[in-house]
């Protein structure tokens, strides 16, 4: 629970600041699929584990006294909320929702208590991008892991390997053999598990390893490595939190 300023941010990039209000999160679990042994004790776990929606509560006073300011402000937020999806600030830190309803009980003349219900189908909590380039370690203040993007642009006309590996978590990016000229780009979306040459496709020429483990950034600092065709490669990411 934090009582602070919260700013919401609608799709349309409306703008809206309170100060004192609380945000009330309901914890969610990590799900562990699991599958239970017929012939034993206990189970073997048969996928990656998940996290479900967050559901957030947004409450608190507006004070004014004058009762149409406060009428004022309530239509102003009603009118933001209906730009969707709304972002939700925290200090530094964002979470995307959607409005579920905001129930209203006025105090006296000068206060109006609000509570507004959001569902959050990403769970998780964000700053802004950051981008590095060609670093040899990142360092990750977000509790969770974020998966980068990273765009390689290419320094020569060859053909040749890439290689790119996080030595932190063990995770490696590999093509075998690519044709490319200078002035060429490959972005690695890691969230989304995309990869594209000058905008074409070209999943079937990565490792089988990055399409079962994938490539990710952890809590702490990031050993990264490269190797194989001339190129700079800049990384794109964003600290993320439960």
């Amino acid at each position: 629970m934090t009582l602070d300023r919260i700013r919401f941010i609608n799709a349309k990039g409306a703008m809206l600041d309170f100060w004192y209000l609380t945000i009330n999160q309901i914890p969610l679990d990590i799900n562990v699929p699991i599958s239970n042994l017929t012939d034993g004790d206990g189970g073997v776990k048969t996928g990656l584990e998940t996290v479900d929606p967050k559901q957030i509560r947004v409450t608190g006073p507006i004070y004014d006294p004058d009762k149409k300011e406060i009428d004022n402000k309530k239509d102003e937020l009603f009118n933001l909320l209906q730009y969707t999806p709304i972002q939700i600030y925290r200090r530094n830190k964002y979470i995307s929702g959607y409005p579920r309803g905001m129930p209203e009980r006025w105090i006296d003349e000068n206060e109006l208590r609000l509570e507004v219900s959001f569902i959050c189908p990403d769970p998780f909590w964000y700053q802004s991008a950051e981008e590095e380039i060609n670093p040899s370690e990142i360092e990750i203040e977000g509790n969770y892991e974020t998966y980068p993007e990273i765009r390689i642009d290419i320094n020569e006309t060859t053909t040749g390997s890439i290689q790119i590996d996080n030595t932190t978590t063990g995770q490696t990016f590999f093509i075998d053999e690519i044709s490319v000229s200078n002035g060429d780009t490959i972005i690695i979306n890691n969230e989304d598990f995309v990869v594209e040459h000058n905008e074409e496709n070209i999943l079937s020429k990565v490792n089988n390893e990055w399409l079962l483990n994938g490539f990710s950034l952890v809590k702490g600092t990031n050993e990264l490595a490269y190797s194989g065709i001339n190129a700079d490669l800049t990384y794109k990411y964003r600290n993320k939190w439960l």
